[in-house]
């Protein structure tokens, strides 16, 4: 058998330590049985490796990752590279077309696919190859999933409902993804398994799935039109679609490593970083990357992450739904751009009698942005150089060079690059404030 090791998503749930330069999967958040701190793909290549099974494993990554991952291991995985993140449909398919075009894999033998963000004991990794033998041992089943016994109803995992059968490999009759705490309680009665996003398939089977859908299996050729497969994860493009699959149970602990509120049960303390945290604060944890201490005081269950992107505070239990919040924050950042170094140059003034005018010109590094002045009733911004944008409430309007944008409420223009302005500015006062014409 062969392992695809999924190595290439961005972690956006354990923000602010996973960012697009430093996913959650090579941050140090774990601690080996010597007590010193590894990552969740070091941590997932040892157990490969007390299998004997890392000469059999490929990594599935983003491009910009494979000089990280170089650095993290002692041993030496084939990378296949993504030309731009897709999914992980498009991804395993490429990690196939890879094993059979380049390392010359058979069409017939099993590949099992593995997330790196795994948090389980090692029993869990010892179902690997038992699951490849399961496989081939039922030539009638399409796809082998691992299903770990649930110990609490969660509404963060998708559920496997296994059908009636004899053996280990039982039947797959349906799945849940992800029910509210009523029916995935109600599933766990019926038998139903978390979802561990193992899967086992036939190199031949994914090579198929291309030419079904008008792919290349060719790698070379794969990778060459690679834009052109669909985003879209293999639960939803192949699992959802197909009825000869079979799952084998494991009941020991199992976790997805995809939120801090499953991250803190495996750390092995409460507190990283500089601060304190009182005795009264029970199931509570903090790490914090920051030079200045945090402090948490009578505050229980919840989870503190201080870094140099920001600073979470979460209850452990709400920790699985920031995302929407990171998305409302990236469409809102740009508008809490500090204006620096802008320069604002006096060119004109003129005085009417209830109105008073000014001209400027403004120059703008990139990032920096320029606000309307407070006693501005009309401001006028053309563009001579460069280009950015100006934010109004929530619009967001591309200003580039000849163009010109009138604010009649206040704004902001951020420089997407160096860029400079012709403002003129209409006052509401023929006496506006002295200090405000050169801010």
């Amino acid at each position: 058998m062969k392992i695809v090791l999924l190595s290439g998503g961005s972690g956006k749930r354990l923000w602010p330590l996973s960012t697009e330069q430093q996913s959650k999967q090579f941050l140090p958040l774990l601690t080996n049985e010597s007590g010193q701190k590894w990552t969740m793909l070091q941590r997932t290549l040892s157990h490969l490796a007390r299998l004997s099974l890392e000469n059999d494993t490929v990594i599935a990554t983003s491009g910009q990752y494979k000089d990280v991952i170089r650095e993290q291991l002692n041993i030496s995985c084939p990378c296949i590279a993504e030309p731009e993140r897709r999914d992980t449909f498009p991804a395993i398919a490429l990690s196939a077309a890879y094993l059979h075009s380049e390392m010359h894999v058979p069409r017939d033998e099993i590949v099992i696919v593995l997330p790196v963000d795994g948090g389980a004991e090692p029993a869990f990794y010892d179902r690997l190859p038992l699951l490849a033998r399961a496989m081939h041992e039922a030539p009638d089943r399409n796809i082998g999933l691992i299903g770990a016994r649930p110990d609490h109803p969660s509404d963060q995992y998708g559920y496997i409902l296994p059908a009636a059968g004899t053996g280990s490999f039982l039947p797959v009759r349906d799945f849940s993804e992800k029910p509210d705490r009523l029916t995935a309680q109600r599933l766990i009665a019926d038998g139903a398994l978390w979802n561990c996003g193992v899967f086992a398939m036939r190199v031949g089977y994914l090579l198929d799935k291309l030419a079904e859908r008008g792919y290349p299996a060719r790698y070379e050729d794969l990778l060459a039109s690679y834009a052109a497969l669909p985003a879209r994860s293999i639960d939803y493009e192949i699992l959802e679609r197909e009825s000869h699959i079979g799952c084998l149970p494991f009941d020991g602990f199992w976790t997805d490593l995809g939120n801090w509120g499953s991250v803190a049960r495996c750390m092995d303390k409460p507190f990283y970083g500089e601060g304190f945290m009182d005795v009264s604060s029970v199931d509570s944890h903090v790490i914090n990357e920051l030079p200045i201490p945090v402090i948490v005081n009578d505050t229980s269950g919840v989870i503190v992450i201080a870094g140099q992107e920001g600073i979470l505070v979460s209850s452990k239990r709400g920790a699985p739904a920031i995302k929407p919040l990171l998305e409302g924050l990236k469409e809102t950042a740009a508008s809490r751009e500090a204006p620096i170094r802008v320069h604002r140059q006096w060119i004109d003034s003129r005085s009417a009698d209830t109105h008073g005018s000014q001209t400027n010109r403004l120059d703008l590094p990139k990032g920096a942005a320029a606000d309307t002045l407070a006693a501005s009733q009309v401001t006028v911004w053309t563009v001579i150089r460069g280009h950015g944008r100006v934010i109004q409430d929530d619009r967001i309007v591309p200003l580039d060079i000849g163009q010109t944008h009138t604010c009649l409420a206040p704004g902001r223009f951020v420089a997407d690059q160096d860029a400079a302005l012709i403002e003129v500015v209409i006052f509401r006062d023929a006496k506006r404030p002295a200090e405000e014409l050169h801010a």
